[in-house]
């Protein structure tokens, strides 16, 4: 007989041989296993792995109208959104309104809201699209937030429309996305 079975002892003996070897084991890795414990604990309380830390801020349009940069700062009563945007277009554009929708974001649920903006904005010109929610529920410092974007814009391309008119002919849609933290001022 070979291994285990050429061992001949009384049971008693072999569940106390089971228990030493459990309580061999737990002397030496015990530590490391409380270590770990005790760092995955730090990181936890540490804020490391709270959901904030793996969402990416981002903010897009299209390239022809691109989104530069996104932020949104909260000073009570308002969170205020400055978008920055870019005219890539070959040629001068006129923003015409901005809708913004979001949930959750100074009010309860789903909100669209609006901005007109009549602005001409020349072929690689940028402008600053600045907007203040207003609502009484506040939130919180480095929340996550997502809104989406339809800005609509009229064509002033010297072959199509040199007078820049507000003509529904002339006008167009994109859609964007922004993701972005909260910061307080």
């Amino acid at each position: 007989m070979k291994g285990k079975a050429a061992i001949e002892c009384d049971p008693r003996i072999a569940r106390h041989l089971k228990g030493q070897a459990a309580m061999e084991y737990l002397m030496t890795y015990g530590w490391a296993i409380l270590l770990l414990v005790i760092v995955l604990g730090v990181l936890f309380a540490s804020g490391i792995f709270t959901p904030s830390q793996f969402v990416r801020e981002e903010c897009s349009f299209t390239p022809d109208l691109t989104c530069l940069s996104a932020q949104l700062i909260d000073s009570d009563p308002e969170t205020t959104l400055i978008l920055r945007v870019k005219n890539n277009f070959g040629y001068p554009i006129k923003l015409d309104k901005i809708t913004y929708t979001t949930e959750d974001l100074r009010v309860s649920g789903k909100k669209e809201w609006q901005l007109d903006l009549s602005k001409k904005l020349n072929q690689g010109e940028t402008y600053d699209i600045v907007f203040s929610f207003r609502g009484s529920e506040r939130p919180g410092e480095g929340e996550i937030k997502k809104i989406t974007a339809m800005l609509s814009y009229y064509t002033c391309a010297n072959e199509i429309n040199p007078l820049c008119k507000e003509d529904l002919g002339y006008r167009h849609s994109i859609s964007g996305k922004i993701v972005g933290k909260v910061l307080y001022k």
